[in-house]
């Protein structure tokens, strides 16, 4: 039997790749001494841009089957990830630059085909990536373009999840309450952040964060059993990170490693909640296979994921640099092993059917 060439086998290995070395250029920035220093500094382009980037582009362009040739963005982005360990920083960076403009493409494909909002908050996601990638091109600190990455990421999520429950019966004024609370969040980037900037942006996290454990389909799904509840009990977990990160923006400077507090239960706690959340339904979608991949034993990881985090956390108030690095690697640990249970699953269940999805 033939096999069909599908896009993401051009593409997983880069993903993949991000991930293992931002992870490892991750650890060498809190102090284990692993042979990557060279791409230390690179540890967030390599997780958002890289690993995230990557991920988000193929997700959004893989269904495009009237335009082929927009898999072609997430392929650029997954081949920033080889420049950027091979040295070639500013050339990551343009390539990063094409994928944020070809998923924006992809985007007003899909308006195109209907009108709904959430396409535009998920294109407005897309924009910040290519003003993220731009800042850094014209040579601003990592940290004056952060929150423009926080942009990238929870438009796309947030549009993704309004998309999951449009269904819902939602009325539109609750509806236009969280454009303004996700609008307000690029509001808050603008303005001075040590005043009413840090305000906007942290109340913007965590009154989207309500918005969604108000409005989400949470409450029906975790009434149920298995991938159902699952999911509902990551989401909830992630919109209470995503509530913590608005808490830690506003109170600031008040905290010791108040920065890292913010990064991490942002990218980690939130962001990664959600990639937990969805991976079961995700990679199905990218193999075209109609397997069940998930299983109890997911739990496992991401309790154990969540606890390391919480240390994490712990060692950054109590500024106890030992407690950051165990944390620090644990997660890296489970994050792996979590993504390795994945595809272990994902084997087992191949093996079982070869039934494409229609």
């Amino acid at each position: 039997m033939n096999k069909p060439q599908q896009p993401y086998i051009f593409v997983a290995p880069w993903i993949l790749l991000a991930l293992i070395t931002g992870l490892l250029a991750g650890l060498v920035r809190i102090g284990w001494a692993i042979p990557v220093q060279n791409i230390a500094g690179m540890h967030g382009l390599l997780m958002v841009g890289g690993f995230l980037g990557t991920v988000i582009t193929l997700e959004k362009t893989l269904p495009v089957h009237e335009r082929r040739w927009y898999l072609v963005f997430p392929v650029i982005s997954g081949l920033s990830v080889l420049l950027i360990i091979t040295g070639f920083y500013e050339t990551a960076l343009y390539f990063q630059l094409l994928a944020g403009l070809g998923l924006v493409v992809a985007y007003f494909w899909w308006l195109k085909q209907t009108r709904e909002p959430y396409y535009r908050i998920m294109m407005m996601g897309a924009l910040c990536w290519i003003i993220a990638s731009s800042g850094l091109l014209a040579g601003r600190p990592l940290p004056l373009v952060l929150h423009w990455w926080m942009a990238f990421i929870i438009f796309t999520i947030v549009g993704e999840r309004l998309e999951l429950t449009k269904f819902l019966p939602v009325k539109n004024l609750f509806k236009s309450l969280l454009y303004l609370f996700l609008f307000m969040f690029l509001a808050g980037i603008f303005m001075p952040y040590p005043t009413y900037g840090k305000i906007a942006l942290g109340s913007s996290l965590m009154l989207t964060s309500l918005w969604l454990l108000k409005f989400d389909i949470i409450k029906i799904s975790i009434k149920k059993a298995g991938q159902y509840r699952y999911m509902a009990v990551l989401l909830l977990t992630g919109y209470v990170w995503l509530f913590l990160s608005g808490v830690l923006i506003i109170i600031g400077s008040v905290l010791p490693n108040h920065y890292d507090m913010v990064v991490h239960s942002f990218f980690l706690g939130y962001t990664f909640s959600m990639i937990f959340a969805h991976g079961p339904i995700i990679l199905p979608g990218f193999i075209k296979k109609n397997i069940k991949i998930f299983s109890p034993s997911l739990y496992v990881w991401v309790v154990l994921f969540h606890l390391s985090l919480i240390l994490r956390m712990g060692g950054d108030m109590a500024q106890h640099a030992e407690i950051r690095k165990a944390a620090g690697l644990a997660n890296a640990v489970f994050i792996l092993l979590f993504f390795a249970n994945i595809i272990f699953n994902a084997r087992i269940a191949l093996r079982q059917t070869d039934k494409p999805i229609s």
